[in-house]
């Protein structure tokens, strides 16, 4: 029996500050709050990708990667609330970097440039990460 999630809150960008280690890890994400502390040991990126960002917005380190769609639709879970400022964020339940209700037309053609480009990036960024 797994207990009810407690009710999204306003979240500040000091409250959010403060938690940024192992014991305690929350990101900011598209103006949500996650608590991501449950799932620091099974991230593929390692336990350190997320404390190294914890405590503050990661948005721009998170698209950078390129995570995939289940990636985003299972972060669902962690939202403990929005950042000060987002108040439209309060009820959102999307996977991150999809807004609700959004429909956009497909494009015809190869994606494969994007997907070269999105290889790149993470490698690049894996690479700085790994040099620390």
């Amino acid at each position: 029996v797994s207990a009810m999630p407690a009710a999204r809150r306003e979240i500040t960008l000091d409250e959010l500050a403060q938690h940024k280690t192992e014991k305690s890890c929350w990101v900011a994400m598209y103006g949500l709050v996650y608590d991501v502390t449950a799932w620091l040991e099974h991230h593929p990126g390692g336990v350190e990708v997320l404390v190294d960002v914890g405590g503050r917005d990661c948005t721009a380190e998170f698209e950078d990667i390129g995570h995939s769609r289940s990636a985003k639709s299972e972060s669902v879970q962690y939202i403990i609330g929005w950042l000060q400022g987002h108040e439209s964020m309060k009820d959102a339940d999307t996977p991150l970097g999809e807004e609700p209700q959004k429909s956009t037309p497909k494009k015809s053609g190869n994606d494969s440039t994007m997907w070269y480009g999105l290889a790149a990036v993470a490698a690049v960024v894996a690479f700085t990460f790994l040099r620390r």
